[in-house]
């Protein structure tokens, strides 16, 4: 499960350095940033809430 989850992290990285550097030459460097960054946050986030299981908890651990 590991290796194949460094499988996916490292092809996500290089797609998205390669997407990035293409976005940058047609836009500026700012509004590949502003762009890119949020919309990282949500999809991050939707996988978090969505694929890893669990429960959310208010609760402390100690």
């Amino acid at each position: 499960m590991a290796a194949l989850l460094a499988l996916i992290s490292s092809l996500s990285w290089g797609v998205a350095d390669f997407v990035g550097g293409l976005a940058a030459r047609r836009a500026g460097t700012a509004q590949v940033l502003a762009v890119s960054y949020p919309a990282g946050a949500v999809v991050i986030t939707i996988f978090a809430l969505t694929i890893i299981p669990g429960e959310l908890s208010t609760e402390l651990i100690g």
